[in-house]
């Protein structure tokens, strides 16, 4: 199928007797609940509806060369985009088609080797009128935030002024629910670049990035998920992403190739539970769920280590290293998300039997890997950092927080999707303030690069022209990318502790007094299932709002919303 099936009920009666009962399935063996639609005749099938386009025109147009009988311009939009560029140009000529180049930097959009291009900028003629323009559109659509075209013009026509090009930017119709603002400026633009990163990454899956893969990976997803969370709560879009992910198991291969994302996708499902609270989709997918852990353990190891080879784990973007130990600790926190779900479907024998492997697990990995005259576990500065951000149980919290504050554990994590673990064990292990200081060099280092949108992966001592180089490509790189997004969900927990204790926000969490002296001022909305928490901070008065229905442990003392708490 095309689109999936989208059947219309002119009967109100049919209506309300269907909304509970009808059910799809595309094999006739696992069953869904529809999604209903309220009737509109003069729109399209809810099935066949498009993202809605909204019409940006450049902000600066530059004249880069002009031959004789030719221009060269350059369109800058000041801001990333994703969508279909329209061309409107006087010319006489029916075969004379402008070029067109995108980019998501000035080095990508000066680029003429076709070789080179990352994105189809193929024009199609959509309008020609009698007075000789012509209205030219990308074919597909394409992610940039510089255009550039080059076109001949007539000089009888008598027309030669710049096309006033223009971009239908398409984006997912989602509502910032979330918001932030503080005396940092820097903080408070990382925050708000984060969350427009996620937006732009927001179509029908949560994708990796708008250049390329548009695809969805299990490692974006458990960042994005929780940005998601603090910012949009658009649970439709997660459940979206994970069933798909998940829908050919991993019988065959593991999910997107790689073992550590077949392990994420597990402790996905535990995150989207915990902030969202979607049981009905958990029974949906257990049985895929169920199947993906038993074809894990049956991989195992007799001493309970999960089984892959290099080649098979991801990790990170980085130089050849031993990525044996991180699985094991991604493993470890997959068996106790596991044994949370089972919990929740009230499979009591199988949450007893994963937790007591998870506890196997932990045992072996202290036994065989903790080495407390060296660099905590192994030489494998990732392996600290994920064990740390996930509440492994170290016998010395501060010599893994001393060894990962200094230099000794090699090699540096290579992306956004690592640094933002690398942040919160810091701040988990205790030391907020250092892990927002290392947040904000580190995207802060991209904003001074000119970034409108964080990326797939940052070096602070690359110069500008190589950050767009990747795979050997020299614009390989996503300058987009969902894994990015992760300071949305990382600045409330760093600064506040703020975070789930139960399903869908039922309890959580929050301390006033972890914030670093450098933050004069705070404004904090969180959306939750049972309405926002609003969070005020000044250098007299902290206040939080407790939303009805949820109960905040304000360290140690429980209260129980509607109420305001102040300090």
């Amino acid at each position: 199928l095309t689109h999936p099936p989208c059947i219309s009920l002119d009967s109100e009666s049919l209506q309300k007797e269907w909304r509970n009962q009808c059910e799809w399935s595309l094999d006739g063996q696992e069953w869904s609940d529809c999604q209903h639609f309220a009737s509109d005749p003069s729109a399209n099938y809810p099935h066949l509806a498009e993202e809605p386009e909204v019409i940006i025109r450049s902000k600066e147009t530059i004249k880069v060369k002009e031959g004789e009988c030719c221009f060269n311009l350059l369109y800058d939009f000041k801001v990333e985009l994703f969508g279909r560029i329209v061309v409107p140009i006087f010319k006489s000529g029916e075969k004379d088609v402008p070029k067109l180049y995108v980019g998501e930097s000035m080095a990508e959009v000066s680029n003429e080797d076709a070789s080179n291009h990352e994105q189809s900028t193929e024009l199609g003629l959509e309008k020609s009128s009698g007075n000789g323009q012509q209205i030219f559109i990308t074919k597909n659509c394409v992610a940039f935030r510089y255009a550039r075209i080059v076109f001949d013009w007539n000089e009888e026509n008598g027309n030669n002024t710049f096309p006033s090009l223009y971009c239908r930017a398409t984006f997912r119709p989602v509502q910032y629910k979330g918001a932030m603002a503080c005396s940092d400026q820097t903080l408070t633009r990382i925050w708000h670049h984060s969350a427009y990163t996620l937006c732009l990454c927001m179509n029908d899956f949560i994708l990796d990035g708008m250049k390329r893969d548009r695809l969805p990976w299990a490692g974006d997803l458990i960042v994005s998920l929780l940005s998601n969370a603090f910012v949009f709560a658009d649970k439709k879009i997660v459940a979206k992403t994970l069933t798909v992910l998940g829908r050919a198991g991993i019988s065959e291969s593991h999910i997107n190739g790689f073992a550590d994302y077949s392990l994420l996708w597990i402790i996905c499902h535990d995150f989207y539970q915990l902030y969202f609270g979607d049981h009905g989709f958990l029974r949906r997918e257990w049985s895929r769920i169920k199947q993906a852990i038993d074809i894990l353990i049956g991989s195992c190891k007799d001493n309970g280590f999960l089984s892959a080879g290099q080649n098979n784990i991801f990790i990170d973007w980085v130089k050849v290293f031993d990525k044996t130990v991180p699985l094991q600790i991604i493993w470890w926190k997959a068996l106790g998300c596991a044994s949370a779900l089972a919990k929740r479907m009230k499979v009591s024998s199988l949450a007893e039997s994963w937790f007591n492997l998870q506890g196997r697990v932990k045992e072996m990995i202290l036994d065989m890997y903790w080495n407390q005259n060296g660099s905590g576990i192994l030489l494998s500065r990732h392996a600290n950092i994920l064990a740390a951000a996930w509440g492994f149980p170290f016998p010395d919290k501060e010599y893994v927080a001393q060894a990962l504050l200094g230099e000794t554990i090699m090699p540096h994590t290579g992306t956004p999707y690592m640094k933002i673990f690398e942040c919160l064990a810091l701040s988990r292990l205790g030391h907020s303030c250092e892990s927002v200081q290392r947040m904000q060099q580190y995207w802060g280092g991209m904003l001074d690069c000119g970034a409108t949108t964080f990326w797939e992966a940052y070096e602070p001592s690359e110069t500008t022209d190589a950050a767009s180089s990747f795979y050997d490509r020299p614009f390989g790189r996503s300058m987009c990318h969902a894994w990015g997004a992760g300071p949305c969900h990382f600045i409330p927990e760093a600064l506040f502790q703020i975070q789930p204790t139960s399903d869908g926000w039922k309890t959580w969490d929050c301390c006033c007094s972890s914030v670093p002296k450098m933050i004069d001022f705070m404004y904090l909305t969180i959306p939750t299932p049972y309405g926002d928490i609003e969070l005020e901070l000044t250098k007299t008065v902290f206040s939080i709002k407790v939303p009805d229905g949820a109960t905040m442990n304000l360290e140690g003392k429980n209260y129980l919303g509607p109420t305001k708490v102040q300090r």
